[in-house]
């Protein structure tokens, strides 16, 4: 059985992290989980990357997440884990 998934438009707001396509939203038993692949400072681990899909287990990149009940909650807990992904750039 093939699985669905849903992008969505989310934009970053956050120094050093930059999603790399819309994000990925699927079902999970208890709610949605999104995922995006990120460059950080302008980087990605593999310039010849051709999978998209963050869920795929051969995905090269680095990526943030987030779950929640909804897909709204989702996407906000993914853009949660964007900011602490930049701050973690910039602590000391």
């Amino acid at each position: 059985m093939m699985e669905e998934y849903q992008a969505s438009r989310v934009v970053c707001e956050h120094i050093g992290v930059s999603g790399l396509s819309t994000p990925w939203i699927r079902p999970i038993i208890d709610g949605y989980e999104a995922r995006v692949g990120v460059a950080l400072l302008g980087m990605v681990q593999d310039p010849n990357n051709e999978i998209d899909n963050p869920f795929d287990p051969e995905y090269p990149e680095n990526f943030c997440k987030g779950i929640g009940m909804t897909e709204e909650a989702a996407l906000r807990a993914l853009k949660a884990d964007m900011l602490s992904m930049s701050q973690s750039l910039f602590d000391g």
